[in-house]
C-alpha cells in the first residue's frame, strides 16, 4: 500500500534485505505516455494562442515547460538534486553531521529513471500539529528552520528543493527537518 503520492508516481515503504527500511518511489504505470499526450494537447493550444497573441512567446513558453515536464520524468535527476542538496546542508554542518537539516540519503544502488530509492526517515509531517505537540516541537523554531533552509538553498547554494509542500517536510523525534 502507497505511503503518498507524488505528482507522478506513488512512494511505498519498504524494506531492504539488510532490513534497513526505505522509501520507493515508484511512477505510475504508462505516465510518460500520459505527459507526452498531454504535451501535445499543450503545444496545439499554444499554437492557437499565438494566433491571437503573436508576440507573447508562447513557443518558448512551451518549450520550457516540455524540458521541465520531461525531466520530471527522470528520477535519476531527481536523485542527483538530493544528493547534490545533502552535500550543501553537510558542508554547512561542517560535515559532522550535526546539521539540524536531514536529507534523506539516496540508494544509487535500487533507484532507475522510475524508481527512486531513498532511506525511510520517521517523522510526522509539518502540518500535522497534533503530532508535533505530541513531540513537544517547538513550531515557531521548526518554522525558522524551514525559512533558513530554504533562504540557504535559494541565496547561498543557488540550488532548491522546488517542491516545498508540507507533505515533502517532516519533522523528526530528535526536532530535525
Amino acid at each position: 500500500e502507497p505511503v503518498a503520492s507524488a505528482s507522478i508516481g506513488q512512494v511505498h515503504r519498504a524494506r531492504l534485505a539488510t532490513g534497513e527500511a526505505v522509501a520507493v518511489k515508484v511512477q505510475y504505470p504508462d505516465i510518460e505516455k500520459i505527459v507526452r499526450t498531454d504535451l501535445r494537447a499543450l503545444k496545439r493550444i499554444f499554437g492557437v494562442l499565438g494566433w491571437f497573441m503573436p508576440d507573447y512567446g508562447f513557443a518558448t513558453i512551451y518549450a520550457e515547460i516540455r524540458e521541465m515536464v520531461l525531466a520530471e520524468l527522470d528520477y535519476r535527476q531527481e536523485a542527483s538534486a538530493i544528493q547534490k542538496i545533502a552535500a550543501n546542508f553537510a558542508r554547512r554542518a561542517g560535515g559532522d553531521g550535526a546539521a539540524a537539516v536531514r536529507i534523506p540519503a539516496v540508494m544509487t544502488e535500487f533507484s532507475t529513471a522510475r524508481v527512486l530509492t531513498t532511506e525511510w526517515i520517521e517523522g510526522a509531517k509539518v502540518a500535522d500539529l497534533e503530532r508535533l505537540e505530541v513531540l513537544k516541537v517547538d513550531r515557531r523554531a521548526a518554522a525558522r528552520l524551514c525559512v533558513e533552509a530554504y533562504c540557504q538553498q535559494i541565496f547561498v547554494d543557488g540550488f532548491y528543493h522546488a517542491d516545498p509542500h508540507p507533505g515533502n517536510v517532516f519533522i523528526t523525534p530528535d526536532h530535525k527537518i
